[in-house]
Parts: structure tokens; sequence; C-alpha cells
């Protein structure tokens, strides 16, 4: 979901030449969300839901718990289930809570990867189900209390609950959204440059979400060079790669006596040649060899 304007930029107030470049990384978490909607057309509901834990093989996979009321009526009805991103949300209300614990915590022992995803959200003994698809261009789903069906509809912009934002703030005013840069995982700040124009980053993040997919035990790492002007504006950026399970790059880093200078020996599948990255902390800056 793209929040930041056209500039990459979440303007708080303007950038004043006054105020101190101290640049420093803030992770924005949210867990949950609050859904409108109707069941059959004609009966608005509000929904809230909370991401409980993931589950075993996937992180596009996880049960969540909340409520859900029929907005006439106000009266909240206790919600499980499980949230497919890939698929669809299923949600069940339980007369038992031994089964309310058993979606929660993924109780069912001895499941493989599929059969995690096919048997969760299509237990039975429920007094209702619910589910959606996760395609927001489908927003239709379904309730049932096993002897009916009815329609069932929930807007939301994303039916992820859970969102990690991961904010570059330049100053006490000025703060870039990295998601804008395609900078996902976590970024840490290697150096800034003396007149504080040019940010030195490395950017981690995850090959696949799923483990049991291709690359999913793999990470994508670059050293990354952001650019602004003094009064702080973007001027540009560069990427580095220097680990990537999907495009088959493995470094090997060779410390030096000055802290603040590295070097990257990177090679590329398929290529003989090794690239030679002398990265200056100091400057903010990456040599190519």
């Amino acid at each position: 979901m793209r929040i930041a304007s056209s500039v990459f930029f979440l303007l708080i107030a303007l950038f004043g030449m006054a105020q101190e470049f101290d640049p420093y990384i803030e992770y924005l978490r949210t867990d949950q969300r609050v859904f409108k909607g109707e069941i059959a057309g004609k009966y608005p509901i509000t929904m809230s839901l909370r991401f409980f834990r993931y589950g075993h093989y996937n992180s596009d996979f996880y049960s969540v718990k909340g409520w859900y009321q029929y907005d006439k009526v106000g009266t909240k009805i206790p919600l499980v289930g499980i949230n497919n991103l890939r698929n669809k949300l299923t949600l069940y209300v339980f007369d038992d809570p031994g089964m309310d614990s058993l979606v929660l915590h993924f109780g069912i022992d001895g499941l493989n990867h599929w059969e995690e995803e096919e048997r969760y959200p299509n237990l039975k003994g429920y007094k209702e189900r619910m589910w959606v698809s996760n395609d927001l261009e489908s927003s239709t789903g379904l309730w049932t209390d096993g002897a009916k069906e009815l329609g069932l509809v929930l807007r939301t912009e994303s039916r992820d609950l859970l969102s990690e934002r991961v904010i570059l703030h330049l100053d006490s005013s000025t703060a870039v959204d990295l998601e804008e840069f395609e900078l996902y995982g976590r970024s840490e700040i290697l150096g800034v440059n003396e007149d504080r124009t040019r940010l030195l980053l490395m950017n981690t993040q995850p090959s696949a979400t799923n483990a049991m997919a291709p690359c999913g035990a793999g990470s994508e790492v670059e050293l990354v060079i952001l650019e602004f002007d003094k009064s702080g504006l973007f001027q540009g950026i560069e990427k580095y790669p220097v680990e990537s399970c999907h495009r088959g790059i493995l470094s090997e880093k060779k410390s030096s006596p000055d802290a603040m200078m590295d070097t990257y020996l990177v090679e590329h599948q398929g290529k003989e040649s090794v690239q030679v990255l002398k990265v200056n902390k100091k400057l903010a800056s990456i040599e190519v060899e």
C-alpha cells in the first residue's frame, strides 16, 4: 500500500536548514485491522481481527483472533481463524474452547506444508464459518451456519493484518518511507558523508516468505546509497547486491585495518570474473572495480 507522496516523502513539516541532520531508522509494526462489510447484502457488520501466530511453514499463513458484530445489534461474537494471504481468510465461531485453541496454536500434529494449508480452513464442528477471498478484486465470500449460506463482503485495502513500515528519519521533522525504494525487511545505516547529503545503508530481506519454496532459506542483501541535496530533497539511489539466492550472487567481506573501509568480493553465477566493491563508510560511497 502506497502512502507516501510521489516524491517518496512523508512530510511532517518542511525540512529547514536549521534542523540537525541526525538520521536513524524506525520500524512501525501493526498487527490488527478493523473491517466493515455486509452479510446477505443487507446486514451491516463490523469485524476486528488481530494476528495470533504463524503457521509452521509459511509467513503468509497465520492464525487470527477477534470478533464481529451485527451493527444494529452490537453484540460481539468471538472469532478465530486462518489467514492464507495467497488464498482466503477463513473464520470460525466455535462453542468448544478447545477448538479455538486448536486453530490459534495449529494444534494438529504431523501435517506437512500442503496438509496444513488444506486442513485448517476446512474444519468441522463450527457454529458459524465465514470465508472471503484475499483477491481484493473479488471481495466476496460466504457465511454459513451449516444449514444455510449467505453472501459475505468485507471491504478493505488489504487483508494482511501485519504491516511493517521502515522509516528513515533524516531529522526531527522529515522522514523517508523506504518501501518506496523497494527496501523491505531490515535496514542498517553504515555511514553518512561529511556534508550530510549521502547515506550508506545495508538492506536485508528474505528471498521468499515460504520456507518450503525455492530460496525459502535465502536472503537478498544490498548495499544502498541514498542521495539528498542540502535541503533534504531526495536526488537519487544506487543499489549494489552482495547476496541474492534468486540472482545467484554470493560475496565475501574482507575486513580492513580502517574500520571505515570494507571490501566485498562479489561473485555472480555464470560469470568467471569477481566484482570488487570498495565501501567507504566515511564518504558513504562505493567504488566498483
